[in-house]
């Protein structure tokens, strides 16, 4: 790992992803299905996987 970046924006960052402008995404205590739904379905179509910390694909609804 370079770097670390923080743009403060769940979805932002997960559009990140999906462009390829950064290799992952991980946040801890994020305040809802609505920080990540947009985000999460922008990288399902780039192609890309959405998972919880033990590795299952994530779903909004899964309780934290």
């Amino acid at each position: 790992m370079q770097s670390v970046r923080c743009t403060g924006s769940c979805a932002l960052n997960l559009c990140s992803v999906a462009a390829g402008r950064v290799d992952a995404f991980y946040e801890i205590g994020f305040g809802g299905c609505w920080d990540v739904a947009a985000g999460a379905l922008i990288v399902l179509e780039a192609g890309g996987a959405v998972i919880d910390p033990s590795g299952a694909i994530m779903t909004a609804t899964a309780p934290r």
